[in-house]
């Protein structure tokens, strides 16, 4: 009788730790995650409007509302960031085993992001290129998909 309920009672527990691990770590894991895809993502579906900006000549209204459009969806993936990284309870130690970025590459991210947004909005336009760049290399994909209108 002793060896049933103690097995009852090491299941339950183990159950409960993991869903707790699952609560509490992977899927704010897979939140960040997918806030991240979202970002290469927009860097290569925005190109139109970044070098709307780049070129330095008028924009249609059209236009500009595709860079507003742009600036608020970068500002947006950045708090969207930061938020789902500092949820991930441990995460400068559970990184390790789920192979993610250090917490610190995050952070710096999201602050590029938001500086790659104020860029949009008519700041520092010659450094845009420079700034996607160091997302991307941040995040891991620069080597693997070229930035369009990069050589």
């Amino acid at each position: 009788m002793i060896t049933v309920a103690m097995t009852v009672i090491t299941g339950v527990t183990v159950f409960v730790i993991g869903q707790a691990v699952l609560k509490f770590i992977y899927e704010p894991y897979l939140e960040q995650q997918r806030i991240m895809l979202d970002v290469i993502h927009s860097i290569y579906a925005y190109a139109d409007a970044h070098a709307a900006r780049s070129d330095g000549s008028d924009v249609n209204d059209k236009m500009k509302e595709r860079i507003l459009e742009a600036s608020y969806k970068f500002k947006s993936l950045a708090a969207q960031l930061v938020a789902a990284n500092a949820f991930v309870k441990g995460y400068r130690i559970w990184r390790y085993f789920l192979f993610a970025p250090p917490h610190d590459d995050i952070w710096q991210i999201a602050a590029k992001l938001a500086v790659l947004s104020n860029m949009l909005c008519g700041h520092e336009v010659s450094e845009q290129e420079k700034v996607r760049l160091e997302i991307l290399i941040k995040m891991g994909v620069a080597s693997k998909y070229p930035l369009p209108g990069i050589a």
